[in-house]
Formats: structure tokens, C-alpha cells, sequence
């Protein structure tokens, strides 16, 4: 059994089976159970989830210029070794392992959290003269992204499995719904009954059940053919 019996830990299990291979040899275990997704989409998930925390309690939405120069740096650099090690182990140039999945996709989170959350500043009116991340911020989410990681390679039993699962599948909720908000707000930017959060907040959740239970279904289909 990859995962405990329950409905909640089934649940976390077919929500991370919507993005995820779930391939066990690719996957961190905890109190003696593997974790919903990969190392690799753990540490996004997480990676996302520290930024997105960040930008919550220090208001950030009311800032909407570009990070400076050294967060686009970071955010680049994160970008590169996420694609370096995805790309350049599938193609068996080299071999790769869990702890460097899981380190590579907390920068992807970090880079892809800062970029993201900057346009949702932006979609938000925020102020254009004030930049949503500055290097400053780097000096506090690197070293929380540091422990994160040691919280998730730290095994304290079947409690922490659960708090770690329901995180890792709570951003990875966030995050997709976070993309589909964005990509409805650019949309539909020229459409002043859109930006009603009335609106758009029901639209982006009810896009968000509908693309997780689509990619379920896909990820279902390709498994059965395959198998």
C-alpha cells in the first residue's frame, strides 16, 4: 500500500495522481508511506507554497513592478537546473536522484511563484513603482526553502505524512488555481463584469475542480492503455 487507508489520505493520493507518475523509486516516503507526488513536484508544490505564504502576509498583491534584477536572476537560475536535471536524466545523459528532484523543484516552486504572483500583482492594480520581490525577500524565502527541505527529509512518523501530503496537495491546488485565475484574468482583461471577484473567484474555482478531474482522467486512460 503506497499510501495509509482512509478517505482523506485516498483523497490527497487521487488529487497528486492527477499531475503525478507516482512512480515509488521517484518518490519521498514518510512514516513508511510514499508521498502523493514525486520528489520533484513536492518540492514545486512546497517551493510555491513558501512564496505564496510570503506574498500573503507581507501584502504584496499591492505591488506590481518587476522583481529587481538579482530575484530574476535567482528565478532564472531556478528555472535552468529544474529543466537541466528533468531534461538531462530522461534523456540518460546523466543520473539523477530524489534529494536533487526535490532541491531542484523547490527552486522551479520559488522562480515559479515570484514570476507568477507578480503578474497577479499586476492583474490586481497594484502599485506599479513599488516591486512585488526584491533581493531582500531572497534573504528570507531561501533560507525558509532550506528548511522546508529539511522538514520533508526528516521522517517523524505517520502525523508528519499527513501534514507534509496535505500541504504538498493544498499548493498544488493553490497552484493550478493560481495559473487558471491568471490566464481567466488575461483573458477576459477587457471585460470590466470580469473583474468582479464575484465572478472570477467561482469561475477560476469551478476551471480548477474541472481541469484537475480532466487530467485525473487522462492520466487514468494513458495508465490503462499502457498497462
Amino acid at each position: 500500500m503506497s499510501h495509509p487507508l482512509g478517505i482523506w489520505a485516498e483523497a490527497l493520493w487521487q488529487i497528486g495522481y492527477a499531475l503525478c507518475h507516482q512512480l515509488p523509486e521517484r518518490s519521498l516516503f514518510l512514516g513508511g508511506y510514499q508521498l502523493p507526488v514525486c520528489a520533484r513536484d513536492t518540492g514545486t508544490m512546497l517551493g510555491f507554497g513558501v512564496v505564496l505564504i510570503f506574498y500573503l502576509l507581507a501584502r504584496r498583491w499591492r505591488r506590481a513592478k518587476l522583481p529587481d534584477v538579482a530575484v530574476l536572476v535567482v528565478a532564472g537560475i531556478g528555472f535552468a537546473l529544474f529543466a537541466f536535471d528533468g531534461l538531462s536524466s530522461y534523456i540518460g545523459f546523466r543520473e539523477t536522484s530524489n534529494v536533487i528532484r526535490l532541491i531542484t523543484g523547490l527552486g522551479f516552486g520559488l522562480s515559479l511563484g515570484v514570476m507568477l504572483l507578480t503578474v497577479h500583482s499586476y492583474l490586481a492594480k497594484g502599485d506599479l513603482t513599488l516591486r512585488t520581490f526584491t533581493w531582500k525577500d531572497m534573504i528570507v524565502l531561501i533560507p525558509v526553502l532550506a528548511l522546508v527541505y529539511l522538514a520533508v527529509t526528516t521522517d517523524l512518523g505517520e502525523a508528519w505524512y499527513y501534514l507534509v501530503s496535505t500541504l504538498v496537495i493544498l499548493f498544488l491546488v493553490l497552484l493550478v488555481g493560481t495559473l487558471l485565475y491568471v490566464l481567466i484574468s488575461l483573458l477576459s482583461e477587457n471585460s470590466s463584469r470580469f473583474h468582479r471577484l464575484k465572478v472570477i473567484a467561482p469561475l477560476t474555482l469551478l476551471s480548477t475542480v474541472l481541469v484537475l478531474t480532466v487530467l485525473w482522467i487522462v492520466h487514468d486512460l494513458i495508465g490503462t492503455m499502457i498497462g
